[in-house]
């Protein structure tokens, strides 16, 4: 899966996303359909107290349950 590509990030949150993808597609796998980023660090940038804001979609329906039954902490 590629991402991210057509924003201009800066390295620390290109670093950040791509953390953030891979510990999804540990987690996740092939069940992971896409990653969305919303949010001020998409209009401004990341700023010295800034999070990046993004929801993700995967086909397995309820997550929390997914991580409980798989005890992923």
């Amino acid at each position: 899966m590629q991402m991210f590509q057509s924003h201009k990030f800066t390295p620390e949150m290109q670093q950040q996303l791509n953390d953030s993808l891979e510990l999804l597609k540990i987690i996740l796998g092939s069940d992971l359909l896409g990653v969305y980023l919303y949010g001020s660090s998409l209009v401004r940038g990341l700023q010295k107290y800034s999070d990046i804001d993004a929801f993700w979609q995967n086909i397995r329906g309820d997550i929390k349950k997914f991580l409980q039954k798989n005890e992923v902490r």
